[in-house]
């Protein structure tokens, strides 16, 4: 799966003899054929890491690929914009209020496990932030305290609950100009402080078999409504470019009144109006994507066919032969994406048949 054009670093393992795989995997591996699987992974980072924007783009992965997708809210987030501040807390009470952390994280884990195998369904549960990230905020003796008085240990906590964890490195290393505290009303962190927490955050997940750190990432974006069955979903993206030609972005769920403001008001005059109709189908184990564009008139027709397959080569996709190809566009050619089409000079019109 690919998680963008960055810089990845993974931990792996093999499995020492007598050793239990993951749990999560287990009815696959046990032969349980008619139990649906359920897939369970963790999202985490330093401050202003863009879990958010992660997030939000694995949950569409996921499910345009048929699964259901659950979204674990992160606990410390739901405690904090509920008045629980860690700030004017003493040291005696620290540990109490990692272990109320740690308690709510788990029980809306097990929720939304519940609700997964409920369904019947093939399911991804991803989760912002896990078990072992309140280890980044005590001390490692405040840690083996709050271990041995819940009667809790690091190997179970931190191995047994997730397929793999995901460690979006904080934009405070290598971009630190677009460290922003805008997008989460109860970041508080300096630079050197998000630098320390997110390399502790790393080292708490040290030991999983499957942790994967990711360094940056590239996109870009715009106001956005998606619908099917005519039933509307909403988003804003904000994109910062660094010098490299890097992009950081910020992205947030907006509600249909937002929309409706933000395209009122925020239009540019220099860009058309982007429509598409999107088609999306599987062939031999790969994933298609056909964008249609309706308007602006002068790219209507206009065809784009995206392909995500797990194999190395281009060369090495299987193409449907149902499908009339007239042009193979390189991955770094950006003349048929929505944001340079929705240019309003040099109106050309570009043509593809499917």
């Amino acid at each position: 799966m690919s998680m963008g054009k960055g810089k990845m670093w993974s931990q792996d393992r093999a499995l020492s003899a007598g050793e239990l795989p993951p749990p999560l995997l287990s009815s696959l591996q046990s032969g349980q054929k008619d139990i649906a699987p359920i897939y369970k992974f963790v999202m985490t980072g330093g401050p202003c890491a863009g879990k958010t924007t992660s997030l939000d783009r694995l949950s569409t992965f996921f499910r345009d690929r048929g699964f259901r997708v659950y979204v674990v809210p992160e606990a410390s987030t739901l405690l904090q914009t509920g008045g629980a501040f860690f700030l004017d807390l003493k040291e005696k009470d620290i540990l109490n209020f990692q272990w109320q952390i740690l308690k709510l994280q788990m029980s809306l884990e097990d929720s939304f496990y519940s609700l997964a195998q409920d369904s019947g369904k093939p399911c991804v549960i991803l989760c912002d932030r896990g078990v072992m990230d309140g280890s980044a905020y005590m001390t490692p003796e405040q840690w083996e305290e709050l271990k041995l008085e819940h009667d809790l240990d690091t190997v179970t906590l931190r191995d047994t609950r997730y397929i793999a964890i995901f460690h979006l490195v904080t934009a405070a290393d290598g971009a630190e100009k677009f460290y922003s505290l805008d997008n989460n009303g109860i970041r508080i962190e300096s630079v050197d402080q998000a630098l320390e927490i997110d390399a502790r955050t790393c080292h708490a997940w040290i030991g999983h078999p499957k942790l994967y750190v990711f360094e940056t990432s590239k996109d870009y974006s715009f106001v956005r409504c998606r619908s099917q069955y005519g039933i509307p979903a909403y988003g804003m993206t904000t994109v910062r470019y660094l010098d490299t030609g890097d992009a950081v972005h910020l992205k947030r769920v907006l509600s249909a009144r937002e929309y409706s403001y933000a395209v009122r008001h925020r239009n540019d005059p220099t860009r058309n109006v982007i429509k598409q109709q999107r088609m999306c189908f599987l062939y031999k184990n790969q994933s298609f994507q056909i964008h249609v564009y309706k308007e602006p008139a002068e790219v209507a027709g206009l065809a784009v066919l995206h392909v995500q397959a797990s194999c190395e080569n281009d060369q090495d996709i299987l193409m449907p032969s149902f499908l009339n190809i007239e042009k193979e566009l390189p991955d770094n050619d950006e003349t048929m994406s929505a944001y340079n089409v929705s240019k309003k000079e040099g109106g050309k019109k570009m043509t593809a048949e499917v």
